[in-house]
C-alpha cells in the first residue's frame, strides 16, 4: 500500500489519517531489522530436527518416509530465503497528547528523513504550512 503524506491548512495527512500539527508532540523514526543471526538458529534447529526425523521415517517408512522429510526440510529452506529476503524498514513516528502512531513505513530512509525534517518545520510554523 502506498500513502501520501501532505500538510495542508495546518494538517498533515497520511492516507486517510488526519494529525493537526499543533497535536503532534514529537516527529521521529524508527528501525525494523530482520535478526538474521535468529533466523539463522532456528533453521538450523529445524534442519537439525528434520535430519532426525528424516532418519526415524526413512527407517519406519522407507523411501516415501525420506520424500516427506526432504519435502518438510525443503520448506525450512524456503522460510529462511523468505525471512533473509525481508528489508530493512524505517518507520515515521508522530506523538499526539502521550499517544504514538507509526504513521508511515518504508525501506528508504532518506524518504522517511525528509518527511521528518518537512514535518518538524511545518510545526514550527503550522499556519504557514
Amino acid at each position: 500500500m502506498v500513502a501520501q503524506a501532505r500538510i495542508r491548512d495546518g494538517v498533515l495527512w497520511v492516507g486517510g489519517e488526519a494529525y493537526p500539527l499543533r497535536n503532534i508532540a514529537h516527529v521521529g523514526q524508527r528501525v525494523l531489522v530482520v535478526d538474521r543471526d535468529k533466523a539463522w538458529r532456528k533453521f538450523v534447529i529445524r534442519s537439525l530436527g528434520c535430519f532426525v526425523l528424516s532418519g526415524l521415517l526413512s527407517s519406519v517408512g522407507g523411501i516415501e518416509g525420506t520424500i516427506a522429510a526432504l519435502v518438510v526440510e525443503a520448506f525450512v529452506v524456503w522460510n529462511l530465503v523468505i525471512v533473509l529476503q525481508n528489508p530493512t524498514l524505517y518507520g515515521l513516528v508522530l506523538n499526539t497528547a502521550g499517544v504514538q502512531h507509526e504513521a508511515i513505513w518504508s525501506t528508504r530512509e532518506q524518504e522517511i528523513g525528509r518527511l521528518v525534517s518537512e514535518i518538524t518545520k511545518a510545526i514550527g510554523s503550522p499556519d504557514v504550512a
